[in-house]
């Protein structure tokens, strides 16, 4: 379970465009009782959001580099940043006064699948796609 605390907008001083959109604090439901993790990042590129874990800056002779603090493995970190996202999402919306209950589907009058088979384009699951839900059409904070 995820529980989003705070969201922060990155604002960036020159007015360009940046991939970093904000900084959050959440806590994580674990084993062990409540992790909470502040100064995560949230990244957006071409429409795809994702979450980094806070980094410490360091300046080499070839640039600047960013060494997390901590990290998942590639895979985990996939699926941990998809529902860090989907659990701002739908913080954000709420704050916004949209609920992000699934909307019920009408039935179909006739199917040849399975009793209750839902095609996945028809999912009722919220999705974010870009910078607007696809549910409610909202604008999202990344």
């Amino acid at each position: 379970m995820i529980e989003i605390i705070e969201y922060k907008p990155f604002v960036p001083r020159d007015g360009n465009p940046s991939f970093l959109k904000g900084f959050l604090r959440l806590k994580i439901k674990t084993d062990w009782g409540w992790l909470t993790c502040n100064e995560m990042q949230v990244f957006s590129k071409h429409g795809k959001p994702w979450v980094n874990f806070p980094a410490k800056k360091v300046e080499e002779p070839d640039g600047i580099k960013h060494y997390p603090y901590s990290r998942f493995e590639k895979d985990d970190s996939d699926k941990f940043s998809a529902d860090v996202i989907k659990a701002l999402t739908a913080w954000h919306l709420a704050k916004q006064g949209v609920s992000t209950d699934p909307v019920p589907l009408p039935k179909p009058t006739q199917s040849n699948g399975p009793k209750n088979a839902i095609p996945q384009s028809m999912s009722p699951d919220f999705v974010a796609s870009g910078h607007k839900s696809a549910t409610t059409g909202e604008d999202l904070p990344f």
